[in-house]
């Protein structure tokens, strides 16, 4: 079985988490590099990895744990996506939101399941309101949230996310939420809930859910 992801604050958390499974390999997808904001935001500290290709440093931390680890340092496009045909599973964690409806598109119209993950962080009257969300993993649910809050296509708006390092609870958060629905959809865990997706805000911790039409 194959899976692919990619390694930002929320990717690496999902790989934090998948690297102790039974996969039979694990593809990693990503062209930037490990900045100082960025080990912030890692599970745990990569000696020397400022500098280097992220999917390169977290292959290199986490084949202690998974021994099918594979860096591939570049963004998936247009012109590459074909290379993803034939996954069994494909963790998206992206902030650019054409991207995101380019990528999950291909997906969903190519029978490859997902979970796309998205964040965000806002500054309200008494603190910071953090929003996390998971949408997939069919075309089903493609078509039900693409353009929507649920599945958005625009670029995030600069806002505190990008001033805050210190928030990796939220990439946490995220990434448990997308491996959660990731394992129910092979039926390790049970699931009652039809949702497409998912939105959590830290200030009311109630969820909001995108269901099927009936």
């Amino acid at each position: 079985m194959l899976r692919l992801w990619r390694s930002g604050g929320t990717g690496s958390y999902i790989l934090d988490f998948i690297a102790r499974t039974h996969l039979a390999e694990i593809i990693l997808f990503d062209d930037d590099k490990v900045h100082v904001h960025t080990i912030f935001r890692f599970p745990g500290f990569i000696p020397r990895a400022i500098g280097t290709p992220k999917v390169d440093a977290l292959a290199h931390q986490y084949g202690n744990w998974h021994s099918r680890i594979i860096p591939n340092p570049e963004r998936v496009t247009k012109e590459n996506i074909e290379q993803l045909r034939g996954l069994d599973f494909v963790f998206v964690s992206i902030d650019n939101g054409p991207a995101r409806i380019t990528i999950t598109d291909w997906l969903s119209s190519n029978d490859v399941h997902f979970v796309d993950c998205g964040m965000g962080l806002n500054r309200v009257a008494t603190g910071l309101n953090g929003v996390v969300r998971v949408t997939g993993v069919d075309r089903t649910a493609f078509e039900g949230t693409a353009g929507t809050v649920f599945l958005p296509g625009e670029d995030p708006k600069e806002g505190e996310y990008r001033r805050q390092g210190q928030i990796a609870e939220l990439n946490a958060l995220n990434a448990a939420l997308a491996v959660l629905r990731f394992k129910q959809h092979f039926g390790i865990y049970d699931r009652e809930d039809a949702a497409m997706s998912c939105v959590l805000e830290t200030t009311s911790l109630e969820i909001d859910r995108r269901m099927p039409v009936e």
